[in-house]
């Protein structure tokens, strides 16, 4: 059985000292009261710069492992573009962190006797870390496993599997990327742009964004960078091929409430396991997820910590906000969210002829309408997925109506997506199906199947991962 070797029991004292030692940066001292003074100083600009942006693992953490150099690509570019124009002696690969909780091995066993297969046990995932000596600005990626990673309260986040090799040995996680600014050359909207395609590369192999795909409209790129407008992003992402949709809401008027129809489409691009920037006046931020209670708040991803401080008064990378901190009454609001090639129903387009549908059905068939439903869910949903689970979950395939229903659904040539919409009631889930490769104007019926009863258990569809609460 092969050991693996380096792994020790975390502290954040025993974490700033592996970085202090392989940074080298310390001066020579001559008396041991100026060495305390500098290393109290760097220890609190460690903690406050760098252990609170991923404060949720470090809490969770009993063991580590530091890995010295580690070739990141994004870091490679940026030293590239950048860093190694200037006088800064910066190495162009990264440290990596591995991190543990309590699971990892048995508190009988030492930490010598790890092996390569039990570091599947237990494992938060890692952070990667530049090479510079300002604790402000080393934070590069944070991998969190949320499938080991638990929350402050039950959550569904989106996630894609990924290998993660630690010498010699491989775990297999649920993450989602975080990317973290440096201020001077990535700015906020430029590190949202990066996790947003690397998630869309990794789960549909959408094209993967660097950041000279993002520079290289500009003649003249100023350093510090000033940041990117919501046309900037738009801009980048059609240029490379990366399929988004655009939602705009303007201030809050006494004719209508613009934040409900926002909410239903951030709720279904979720579903639907699509990411969505969100760009205020205040900040730029990634939703990847929501909570898992009655009324719903949003799960996002903050990279400089700036929305967080002012609406969790959290600095960690990840946080919770409610609808009115990302859709504030009092300003304009952009959603700038995936979508898959061939959909050309938007959400804001659907729920228009979702509710035709709805209003003419309820006339026609007024005792049966599901109008006591707890939940509805409108997702976009690959239809090999979605003709497996009606298949194995509608409950009236013996009724010749509903067969007949199912057989012509079996049997005919789909778009790879369809439209799921689901009424989760007490006794059936009520879904409906509809081709989203029509028109907006097209005065076709989408909706050729009607409407299927399911049974009620589990989850339904779901493509999002189930995120436990912490004690």
């Amino acid at each position: 059985m092969a050991m693996m070797y380096g792994i020790d029991k975390y502290l954040p004292c025993n974490l700033f000292r592996k970085i202090e030692d392989i940074l080298k940066r310390a001066p020579k001292f001559i008396r041991e009261e100026e060495e305390a003074s500098y290393y109290r100083a760097r220890y609190k600009q460690f903690s406050e710069g760098l252990l609170n942006r991923f404060d949720l693992i470090a809490k969770q953490a009993s063991f580590f492992l530091v890995e010295e150099n580690y070739t990141e690509h994004t870091w490679k570019e940026l030293h590239a573009l950048h860093y190694a124009n200037t006088n800064y002696s910066h190495s162009n690969k990264v440290m990596r962190v591995h991190f543990w909780n309590s699971d990892l091995i048995e508190k009988n066993r030492k930490v010598d006797d790890i092996s390569q297969e039990d570091i599947r046990n237990g494992y938060l995932g890692y952070v990667t870390l530049r090479p510079v000596p300002d604790y402000n600005l080393m934070l590069s990626f944070i991998m969190p496993n949320w499938l080991v990673l638990k929350y402050d309260v039950e959550a569904w986040i989106m996630t894609y599997e990924r290998r993660v090799h630690i010498v010699g040995g491989e775990v297999l996680i649920k993450t989602t990327p975080f990317y973290f600014q440096d201020t001077v050359f990535i700015r906020c909207a430029h590190a949202d742009m990066l996790m947003f395609s690397l998630f869309l590369h990794h789960s549909y192999n959408f094209p993967r964004l660097s950041i000279s795909d993002m520079i290289e409209s500009n003649r003249y790129y100023p350093i510090p960078n000033g940041g990117l407008e919501y046309s900037d992003m738009l801009d980048i992402f059609y240029r490379n091929k990366i399929p988004v949709n655009f939602y705009y809401k303007p201030k809050r008027s006494v004719e209508k409430d613009f934040r409900i129809e926002c909410i239903a489409v951030l709720n279904s691009y979720l579903e639907s396991k699509l990411p969505v920037i969100v760009y205020n006046d205040q900040h730029v931020v990634l939703v990847i997820g929501h909570t898992n209670e009655s009324e719903k708040r949003f799960i996002v991803y903050d990279d400089s910590g700036y929305f967080l401080s002012d609406k969790a008064e959290s600095k960690n990378f990840v946080g919770i906000v409610k609808a009115e901190d990302l859709f504030p009454d009092t300003g304009e609001t952009y959603m700038i969210a995936a979508t898959y090639e061939r959909v050309y129903l938007n959400p804001q387009e659907y729920f228009h002829f979702l509710d035709d549908y709805l209003s003419d059905y309820e006339k026609k068939e007024e005792d049966e309408f599901p109008s006591n439903f707890r939940q509805c869910r409108n997702i976009m949903v690959d239809n090999a997925i979605l003709k497996g689970f009606l298949n194995k979950n509608c409950m009236e395939l013996d009724n010749p109506d509903i067969g007949k229903q199912m057989k012509l659904l079996l049997e005919t040539d789909q778009p790879h997506y369809l439209w799921y919409s689901e009424y989760t009631c007490e006794d059936y889930r009520y879904v409906l199906l509809a081709d989203p490769t029509y028109p907006s104007a097209t005065s076709e019926t989408i909706f050729p199947y009607g409407g299927f009863f399911c049974k009620p258990e589990g989850e339904g569809i779901s493509f999002l991962t189930k995120v436990k609460k912490r004690n």
